[in-house]
């Protein structure tokens, strides 16, 4: 083996070799070139040959025999280039992995659901989930029905959570519940002393209510067209606490699903039940045909219990 004369060279020390140096390694092994390895790696040959002299003098011997016109591994270079290899693939496969694991392709989760749902029901199931899964990510895309079935059959999401009274071809159910409707209004509401309000007695009244295009609207106006009624939408907005706060200022009164009140303050409104009754169908959409994954599965496992308790 041919020593080297060098002041770097610490035998009591690994040698301080990068990835810039293995790859400059392997490529003029692979090339025999000086020429052909730099063009490869994109640097002046000036620099490739300043890279591999550092190299050698770091690791204490020659690696290549350069000849006038070609270069060739030493006999030291030949069993040294597997371990090069072996570096830069171990690196390689170690940094690939990681990045899968926590940066790139993290396993996810991604659902279209209902704002009435999403924030009554999603945080308890999300929290279960994440105490077994802590490594998947979930991402809620909130809306309205035909915003969920877009979603499902565009294969955007994995599944939805949306009525099943409102889906298109191409959508199939995998399990439904019903939730009843409640009538919100402020205590000062010239209808707070009633223990049950009609759709009678709400007659032309302004109500705050969800846009037209959501399941719920238009649920209510059909309900409310059988018996002659042309429902007063005064106010319309997709936000439910907004909703409660135009309700708390004497702005009017809504109907909404039942889940959407649990956590509401019963010292400053009326929730009072709707009669005759009004329900809608919860369900649990998919693309149909659509074969779920196993994590999907797992998370519809801890979900469906918790849908079934809204009603």
């Amino acid at each position: 083996m041919q020593k080297l004369n060098n002041k770097e060279l610490n035998s009591d020390a690994v040698p301080n070799l990068s990835m810039k140096h293995f790859k400059a390694i392997i490529s003029l092994a692979t090339f025999k070139s000086f020429l052909a390895a730099s063009a490869y790696l994109k640097i002046s040959q000036p620099g490739l040959t300043r890279i591999i002299q550092q190299a050698e003098n770091r690791l204490g011997f020659i690696l290549f025999e350069r000849g006038a016109k070609t270069v060739t591994l030493s006999a030291v270079g030949a069993e040294f280039l597997p371990f090069a290899e072996k570096v830069l693939r171990d690196f390689a496969q170690q940094t690939n992995k990681l990045r899968l694991n926590h940066y790139e392709e993290r396993p996810k989760i991604n659902i279209s659901c209902l704002m009435s749902v999403s924030h009554v029901v999603l945080p308890k199931v999300i929290k279960e989930f994440k105490a077994y899964h802590p490594s998947i990510s979930i991402e809620i895309h909130e809306g309205v029905g035909g915003f969920i079935s877009d979603a499902i059959i565009d294969c955007r999401v994995d599944f939805g959570i949306g009525s099943s009274e409102f889906y298109p071809k191409g959508v199939s159910v995998i399990d439904e519940v019903e939730e009843r409707f409640v009538v919100v209004l402020s205590k000062r509401h010239n209808l707070a002393k009633l223990d049950k309000i009609s759709l009678q007695n709400i007659g032309h009244l302004p109500l705050i209510s969800m846009p037209p295009s959501s399941g719920i609207s238009q649920l209510l106006d059909a309900e409310a067209l059988k018996i002659g009624l042309i429902l007063n939408h005064e106010i319309t907005t997709n936000q439910y606490n907004t909703m409660f706060n135009f309700v708390l200022a004497d702005l009017g009164l809504s109907i909404v699903p039942v889940s959407v009140v649990k956590d509401l303050n019963k010292s400053q409104f009326c929730v009072k039940p709707l009669e005759p009754p009004i329900n809608r169908k919860l369900a649990v959409l998919v693309q149909s045909g659509q074969i779920l994954g196993d994590v999907p599965k797992q998370f519809l496992n801890l979900l469906l219990p918790y849908l079934k308790t809204i009603s």
